[in-house]
């Protein structure tokens, strides 16, 4: 039996192909190391920024700086999260602020218009206070007899009241004495209400 070398020849020339392939890359390799050792075709400066950050060990200084910039920006982060809630505070109370300012101008409002219907009232209490003065001067001119007469014609026993409380008493005991004597009763009855 014989043994075919094919099989045997097929490997030796992957083998070979594969240490060419490793002699290539370790050339390679070691023509970049040796180019990048004595600067050929300027070489450090090329690779300065790729190969620098790699070799090139941290000073302490750097470090210190680089934890100082960490510390003051989670410090700039925490104060502006209290900026946020401090400004949502703000804008509460702003909102409060307003709606309370509205109200009080709403009242404001309603107060100046209540003012001013009591301001009319009083105008017309003091124009009917005159009014029952000057006809409680008619009544207090006027003869008894007719006084009580005229007095008792009227509808309104508040005003009747009104009247008499203004006229002198000796004049209102002589109207009162000229009336009916339930008329009278009566009216005297309301007068001490």
């Amino acid at each position: 039996m014989a043994i075919s070398n094919e099989p045997i020849q097929s490997n030796d020339k992957k083998i070979n192909a594969k240490i060419v392939a490793l002699i290539l890359v370790f050339t390679l390799v070691v023509s970049g190391i040796l180019a990048y050792v004595f600067n050929i075709g300027d070489m450090k400066k090329k690779t300065a920024k790729f190969i620098n950050p790699i070799f090139k060990k941290k000073s302490s200084k750097e470090v210190e700086e680089k934890k100082k910039i960490a510390d003051d920006m989670e410090r700039l982060e925490l104060e502006k999260e209290k900026i946020l809630q401090l400004q949502t505070k703000l804008d509460t109370i702003r909102t409060d602020l307003e709606l309370r300012e509205k109200e009080l101008t709403e009242r404001e409002t309603e107060l100046m218009q209540r003012e001013e219907e009591i301001e009319s009232l009083q105008l017309q209490l003091s124009q009917k206070v005159d009014d029952i003065k000057s006809i409680s001067k008619l009544y207090e001119n006027m003869d008894a007899q007719r006084a009580a007469q005229i007095l008792t014609e009227l509808d309104d026993v508040e005003t009747v009241i009104l009247i008499l409380k203004n006229i002198k008493k000796e004049k209102t005991a002589d109207i009162l004495e000229n009336m009916d004597p339930k008329t009278a009763a009566y009216i005297t009855n309301k007068m001490l209400q």
